[in-house]
């Protein structure tokens, strides 16, 4: 699903390389096994599963100015003022040569202690503006501060109306009513008397029915939602017929 998402065309990268982890191997022994691709250049590793919101030059330039073999990206946490790994690494491919050509190794767990045993300079960078999202009920909340720090540069075919950020293909009937943090996208359409209260995100080609209310829920791409219809946080999925 993935790979279908992100290959579709419509990414603002280049189209991204995919390897598979069939055994499992873990993520320090996928970036092991896949190295004859990452190259000779400094490996920059960043967890699926979080939204990040800090300076990635900055921290390149400290890890190559203090010679690090791998630095780890971490947060401070609220309790005890430690800093945790937050899923960002920049790894020197000599040291995968530390992961074992079998078996199951984790950076975390695993990769960093090895490192550390072999007399190899690890050091932490602390982050800030990061969420990790391992739940949907933290994707939603990403949600609420996602929006509005899109919105202070939306994306060329985008316009902003109050706190709603709305795509120039977006239908949006005269009734509905739009209040709190909202993105639309291209192609979407919002039919009369339907409320959105948010955090709302309608994912391209998504359709809200007449009548309906949703708040602090993101529609999918292609969902549509029927008439006289409440979702309060939900993701919502197009239905398989």
């Amino acid at each position: 699903m993935i790979a279908s998402e992100l290959s579709s065309g419509e990414a603002l990268c280049k189209p991204p390389h995919y390897f598979e982890d069939l055994l499992p191997r873990g993520p320090a022994g996928c970036l092991r096994d896949h190295r004859d691709w990452t190259g000779p250049n400094t490996l920059i590793c960043i967890q699926g599963t979080a939204w990040y919101d800090f300076d990635l030059q900055a921290m390149l330039e400290e890890h190559r100015h203090t010679h690090a073999a791998i630095t780890v990206g971490a947060l401070q946490t609220n309790k005890n003022k430690n800093l945790e790994p937050a899923g960002v690494y920049l790894i020197e491919p000599h040291a995968l040569d530390l992961v074992p050509p079998v078996g199951y190794h984790d950076l975390k767990e695993q990769f960093i202690p090895h490192a550390l045993a072999a007399g190899m300079k690890v050091r932490c960078h602390k982050l800030s503006q990061t969420t990790l999202i391992h739940s949907p009920e933290h994707y939603l909340a990403a949600m609420q501060d996602a929006i509005p720090r899109a919105a202070a540069n939306p994306p060329p075919g985008f316009i902003r109306r109050n706190n709603a950020i709305i795509h120039k293909s977006a239908t949006i009937h005269t009734t509905a009513h739009l209040d709190g943090n909202i993105w639309i996208d291209a192609n979407t359409t919002i039919e009369e008397n339907a409320i959105l209260l948010g955090p709302v995100v309608l994912a391209p080609n998504s359709t809200v029915g007449p009548n309906s209310l949703i708040r602090r829920s993101v529609a999918l791409r292609n969902t549509h939602i029927p008439p006289n219809a409440e979702a309060f946080s939900r993701i919502l999925s197009p239905t398989k017929e």
